[in-house]
């Protein structure tokens, strides 16, 4: 997803001449490249051929001709209040009194006809909602003053509640119902990234947030948080594989994946009884298992099941609505201490007509092209991995300089011995008493030159008397 805005990058913006200002743009994308265009068609044709990156214009004609020319081929992803463009009938000087007519007849429109109007040319993106000014008490009042920018527990893998964009800005449903809040409130939204459920558990046990949105209502729950109005509702479903052909897999030895603190969790283990539940980080980690055929079935709402299967497994997975289990709720959730602030967003919105919430979900779900990084989820892994590599390749280098120096020195120490060995043998050769040394057992396991010619004289004089006792023998003595 692109991001809504960027100070890096050139971003190409298309635009009808004259609106709006450059330097409301700038504002936005401050290296973009503006091409004006004499109507709002081109400039919007020029986005669906990707000329450009994105068309900024007002709500009523870019909603009328998405729903008449463009649709489900560009959409609307974010509204601002301000700059507001104006419409005026123009008629000659002469003509006063058929502006006095014009002009009573607008007044005398109801604000309900007006929306009627204003949704006749729209398929969706309807914002008009919006010029009816919420009454807040003093005290609501002070309290968006005192605290105007709220930290926002965001998951980035709940499609298509929530996502984020490559700039980190929260996308998804979420993200636009958050827009409209921002735009009827004036309250900033600062995202709190959170992988998993235990993630978001954790940070609310150390007070790290203010609001959490996409929160599904349980009674159990009220007791930590407080809830707003739910803006939208959905059927707790099962996912399965489709090649499995078993819808009901809720049985006894079934291996159901459930995603940490869901809030049907305790009550569906006392129905089912005979299931094992794996518990996983959140939905996405748990339909990533089921297609690896490690669990048989997994919970989840419709929505959800519906917005990941069609992008993600189509035609891999099915899903079935759990009998006799009620809708979830999906609601904002805020701190107990924070009574005003669950009125401010139970005033924003219950001023949201349900049909724009229905059109905004229908907007998501049917999104082409949306992928999500799974980085995050997975690099923790990745790094271990490459951390016992590098690990492993560091202790073979060590292990190989150690052996190489225990070899060098087995060098070292050979020289040495031999050295020495030589420097006593020169020095017994050099002596020339004979010397020779005998082991305990009595052999002789070493002696010096001397020795050696001793023993050669002493085996010359043998062989030579024994030559001599055979050619010259004794005289025989006479007997007297």
């Amino acid at each position: 997803m692109k991001p809504l805005s960027n100070e890096h990058d050139e971003v190409r913006v298309a635009i009808k001449q004259g609106y709006p200002s450059e330097q409301f743009i700038k504002m936005i994308f401050p290296r973009a490249e503006i091409t004006s265009y004499t109507d709002n068609y081109l400039a919007m044709f020029s986005v669906f051929t990707k000329d450009n990156d994105y068309f900024l214009g007002d709500n009523l004609t870019s909603g009328s001709m998405i729903s008449s020319d463009f649709y489900q081929s560009l959409e609307m992803v974010k509204f601002w209040r301000e700059p507001q463009m104006d419409q005026h009938f123009v008629a000659m000087k002469n003509q006063q009194q058929l502006l006095g007519i014009i002009d009573t007849f607008i007044s005398s429109l109801s604000e309900e006809t007006d929306k009627q109007i204003a949704q006749s040319w729209l398929a969706g993106g309807n914002i008009s909602f919006l010029n009816k000014t919420i009454k807040f008490t003093p005290g609501e009042q002070r309290w968006m003053a005192k605290k105007p920018v709220l930290r926002v527990l965001i998951n980035p893998y709940y499609p298509p509640f929530s996502m984020v964009d490559d700039n980190q800005e929260i996308r998804g449903l979420l993200g636009d119902i958050l827009n409209l809040i921002q735009l009827q409130t004036g309250l900033a939204f600062q995202p709190v990234m959170a992988n998993s459920s235990t993630d978001i558990a954790d940070i609310m046990r150390k007070g790290g947030w203010d609001v959490m949105p996409s929160a599904t209502y349980s009674v159990e729950r009220e007791t930590n948080m407080l809830f707003t109005h739910p803006f939208i509702t959905t059927p707790y479903v099962m996912v399965t594989r489709t090649i499995s052909g078993q819808t009901d897999v809720l049985m006894p030895g079934s291996r159901i994946a459930i995603p940490a603190f869901h809030p049907r969790s305790e009550v569906l283990r006392k129905k089912y009884p005979g299931v094992q539940w794996i518990v996983t980080k959140n939905t996405s980690t748990a339909l990533s298992k089921l297609m690896m055929h490690d669990v048989d079935g997994v919970i989840s709402t419709q929505l959800g099941a519906r917005f990941i299967i069609d992008h993600y497994y189509p035609g891999a997975m099915v899903y079935t609505r759990i009998p006799d289990e009620p809708l979830a709720q999906i609601s904002f959730a805020v701190r107990r201490n924070a009574p005003e602030l669950q009125s401010i967003l139970n005033k924003a919105l219950d001023n949201i007509p349900p049909k724009e919430i229905l059109n905004l979900a229908t907007k998501w779900v049917k999104a082409p092209d949306v992928k999500i990084s799974t980085w995050n989820l997975y690099n923790r892994p990745f790094y271990w991995v490459i951390g016992l590599a590098i690990l492993l390749v560091f202790s073979s280098l060590l292990w190989g300089v150690y052996l190489l120096r225990a070899i060098r020195r087995g060098k070292a120490a050979q020289a040495a011995l031999s050295y020495q060995l030589m420097f006593r043998q020169t020095l017994s050769n050099s002596m020339p008493v004979p010397v020779y040394v005998i082991t305990l057992e009595g052999e002789v396991e070493n002696y010096n030159r001397a020795q050696s010619r001793a023993r050669m004289r002493a085996l010359i004089n043998h062989e030579f008397r024994h030559w001599g006792s055979e050619t010259c023998p004794e005289p025989k003595r006479s007997k007297k």
